[in-house]
């Protein structure tokens, strides 16, 4: 074998992105399928969703793509990219991404993958992707949101409806804004229904060695039988998002992309999204046959492991 990859960087290049695509959603239909019902929350299956920041070659043709910051001089800093992804909580399997550069916000590239979702899902979210717009949008798709209330929109939106109390657990109307988003068109503002009945539940979380903390949770969960512990323990778990970033960049080497065109970069996020999934597939086998939790595996262990399998048949 020869150690030039220019072979297999030209085989690469000449990849379809359909065929990528069509590898991945094979990967995805089988983790789904094979999640067991007991696995899923209240029969229902959950979606998370967060955005990341991707830096690579500073080239001409990814700057043009993807310009780098503009409180950074020229030629100082890297071409960078926001990334939105919509990862499975059950199986932490990644179902869809949306990329461009920074200076899109990820509220946008996270509404240009909203097909992805299905009649029936549960989304989990940071405050980021908290408005209105998405609430009322995600609801007509038969799509339930549960996310962290940011305090600005707290006061502004239903503040008055609030009980005084620390924690509390209450039905109100979340009327629609009076001014438009900037970044919603002015005919699917005129959409927008005039209110929306969300459950609000505000707990509190004291641990020591730590300062107290208030975290404030809107949801169009209104079902009383779903009791406000179990939607504040689904909440937390939001943050495996986090950690599934963490292996695909980290583990993966996804935090700095190496190619240096476009139309490279697209194929190799694709190929790390593969990997990813194609790891996360084997974890799934393995918590199904020694019938333990997908999410006390460790994904680094799979990746080691496989890798010197590899190399012992190599």
């Amino acid at each position: 074998m020869s150690p030039d990859t220019s072979a297999y960087c030209q085989a690469r290049a000449k990849i379809p992105l359909e065929v990528m695509d069509k590898i991945n959603e094979h990967l995805l239909d089988r983790l789904q399928t094979r999640i067991p019902l007991n696995g899923l929350w209240h029969g229902r299956h959950v979606r998370i969703v967060d955005g990341t920041g991707i830096s690579m070659p500073d080239t001409k043709a990814n700057q043009e793509s993807w310009p780098q910051s503009k409180a950074q001089k020229t030629g100082c800093d890297f071409p960078l990219m926001n990334l939105v992804g919509i990862f499975c909580l059950h199986a932490g399997a990644l179902i869809k991404s949306a990329c461009s550069d920074r200076h899109t916000h990820e509220s946008k590239l996270f509404k240009n993958i909203w097909d992805t979702l299905k009649s029936g899902d549960l989304l989990l979210a940071d405050r980021g992707f908290c408005s209105f717009g998405a609430f009322a949008g995600l609801l007509a798709r038969g799509v339930d949101s549960l996310m962290r209330l940011p305090e600005k929109k707290i006061r502004k939106a239903i503040g008055l409806q609030l009980p005084k109390t620390a924690n509390f657990d209450v039905i109100v109307k979340w009327k629609r804004p009076t001014q438009r988003d900037m970044k919603m068109v002015s005919t699917e503002f005129d959409l927008l229904p005039e209110s929306l009945l969300v459950r609000v539940v505000r707990y509190t979380i004291t641990q020591s060695g730590f300062r107290t903390q208030t975290v404030t949770l809107v949801t169009t969960l209104l079902d009383a039988v779903i009791p406000a512990s179990e939607v504040a323990e689904l909440y937390f778990r939001r943050w495996s998002i986090e950690l599934h970033f963490r292996e695909i960049k980290v583990y993966l080497k996804m935090d700095v992309l190496r190619c240096l065109t476009p139309h490279m970069i697209e194929r190799e996020l694709r190929m790390h999204f593969i990997a990813y999934n194609l790891i996360r597939c084997v974890m799934q086998k393995a918590a199904l046959t020694h019938k333990a939790d997908i999410q006390r595996l460790s994904f680094i262990v799979k990746l080691l492991r496989n890798y010197r399998e590899e190399r012992r048949n190599f």
